[in-house]
């Protein structure tokens, strides 16, 4: 970048007008975060993340930003069927306030055996060993986002995260979140039957 570039102008904003280019405009439906697809977005941003790193080589430089967002896509997943499973068995609904990947699972295997007892439980058992494998290497969050624990001191890797293949990452986490996805429109669409 060079160094005019680096200077800011008066009253330049962060969320302000910009080039007046519609290409580069975002815009956000509503006024409200319900129709916004924060999930989809995340799992989009990962995919983008992986492609374009290995297009460009710099897969080692973009693998935790894009585990990140495919974990963050997962989360954000869960806890909608979460949500609508709950709001279809009760009308209400718990809020959670774990980012913790292995009992928003059980919650969510909770919702899917909820809405289909007579499902593949073999299909759901293999889920889980996913989102296990997954939470073993970060339970909370914060193993993808930050360098360092709460503590301050450089964080050791896993060994799992020392070398893998980002495409398999990817695909796998994708049919992950497609089921997820397809479930929580399938209990939505069972709530709106029963009603």
């Amino acid at each position: 970048m060079e160094e005019d570039q680096l200077d800011f102008s008066p009253g330049e904003r962060l969320f302000g007008e910009g080039s007046g280019d519609w290409r580069n405009t975002a815009v956000t439906p509503e006024t409200t975060t319900d129709v916004v697809p924060y999930a989809s977005g995340f799992r989009e941003a990962g995919d983008f993340l992986v492609e374009r790193g290995i297009e460009t080589q710099m897969q080692n430089f973009i693998a935790f930003p894009a585990l990140y967002c495919y974990r963050h896509a997962l989360e954000l997943a869960m806890k909608d069927v979460i949500y609508e499973g709950e709001r279809a068995a009760s009308g209400d609904f718990e809020v959670l306030g774990t980012h913790d990947l292995k009992p928003l699972w059980c919650r969510t295997r909770s919702a899917l055996e909820g809405a289909w007892p007579e499902g593949d439980k073999e299909q759901l058992n293999r889920m889980e060993a996913i989102i296990d494998e997954l939470a073993s290497i970060d339970p909370g969050g914060e193993q993808f986002r930050y360098d360092r624990d709460k503590k301050g001191f450089v964080r050791e890797l896993p060994t799992e995260l020392t070398r893998f293949d980002l495409v398999t990452v990817s695909k796998t986490m994708n049919k992950l979140l497609s089921l997820l996805w397809g479930a929580h429109d399938g209990i939505a669409s069972l709530k709106e039957v029963a009603e």
